[in-house]
């Protein structure tokens, strides 16, 4: 844990405000000075560098995501391969293979454009085999239980092959040979969507991705959602994919009546206002937290509803048609199927507009 100011109130940077990970030339950080230290202290032959990626990581041409990535970082522009960076590699080639039989598919490879300012680029400059492990995403696997195992059989597999230097033998060009990182994975991806602008219909793909936000106290987080593209997103991917090839989309409505409940039994009843295309409620009680675990945003009784557009940026809450009949609601960017109870699907959570 490099940088434990940061990781308090999960952010990347120090409490001096600087990417640590951006200091090894200036070592400006008490921490970055602290690791120069141990570095030099140790001239360890390897050494690990873990970080956390973006979950929309994939492997590249596959649906996979990049669950695991690794990399042997560069030492220079150049991109040069000495004996310290072949090693490295060589290491990387047995812990994708042993990864494979846990998560086949599942393993990307790191971008290797150097970055003279990084510790991992620097550490590898300095002499010490660089192993860069990045941690991605993991379908339903939100606090990272998965990931940690396949961290912990990944440097259990490189200090046995490290141990028993069977790595030597290793092809180094087995490397290149792991999937590059792409970056084309969306929480939900719904295709073939029918929409109507103006009086024309339209055919589209939404990528729909759901932001974590951190509560006041950095204990917890709610999503809030958004379109993060649109149009053909044949080349892209979703953990969760809907084809809506016939349905239509249907702007929400705002619930005329203030709400005296906020329990899930509304929901599931088959004459909830919900499931008649209401996804706003005014209600009696704004709770004080930024969000609502019912399938329902909750506003104030001044609340107007602006006029619905799609477009990158936007909260993804509407319904879903088909033959006539709302067949689904899209609440803050989750999928509900209206013919089944609320509790046995997967929902985050709505919105509270003040």
């Amino acid at each position: 844990m490099l940088n434990p100011d940061g990781a308090e109130v999960y952010q990347r940077r120090n409490a001096l405000g600087i990417d640590i990970n951006r200091d090894a030339l200036r070592l400006q950080s008490p921490e970055g000075r602290t690791l120069k230290r141990l570095r030099d202290s140790l001239d360890a032959k390897f050494g690990f560098n873990l970080h956390d990626q973006s979950t929309y990581y994939n492997a590249e041409l596959t649906s996979k995501p990049a669950t695991i990535s690794y990399l042997a970082t560069a030492f220079n522009y150049e991109k040069d391969i000495n004996e310290v960076r072949s090693n490295a590699m060589k290491v990387i080639v047995y812990m994708n293979n042993i990864i494979q039989k846990y998560a086949p598919g599942q393993v990307g490879r790191y971008s290797d454009d150097f970055e003279p300012r990084a510790f991992g680029d620097n550490i590898a400059k300095w002499g010490t085999s660089l192993i860069l492990i990045e941690s991605g995403g993991y379908a339903n696997d939100v606090e990272k239980q998965e990931i940690r195992k396949l961290n912990y059989v990944s440097i259990l597999s490189a200090l046995y092959t490290i141990a028993k230097e069977s790595y030597k033998s290793i092809p180094e060009a087995d490397y290149e040979k792991i999937p590059k990182n792409d970056r084309k994975l969306f929480d939900l991806k719904i295709k073939n969507i029918t929409y109507e602008l103006l009086g024309k219909d339209y055919i589209l793909d939404l990528g729909i991705n759901r932001r974590e936000v951190d509560d006041e106290n950095h204990e917890s987080f709610y999503y809030r959602s958004m379109i993060a593209d649109q149009g053909d997103l044949s080349t892209f991917y979703g953990y969760e994919t809907f084809d809506a090839t016939g349905y239509k989309i249907v702007p929400p409505k705002v619930y005329p009546k203030k709400m005296d409940t906020n329990t899930r039994a509304l929901w599931n009843d088959k004459n909830s206002p919900f499931k008649s295309g209401y996804g706003y409620f005014k209600t009696n009680f704004l709770p004080p937290l930024g969000y609502t675990e019912m399938p329902g945003h909750f506003v104030p009784d001044s609340y107007k509803l602006p006029d619905f557009r799609l477009r990158p940026g936007v909260n993804p809450t509407f319904f879903l048609e088909k033959d006539g009949k709302l067949t689904h609601a899209v609440i803050n960017g989750f999928l509900i199927d209206l013919s089944k109870p609320i509790e046995k699907q997967q929902f985050g959570n709505a919105l509270i507009y003040r």
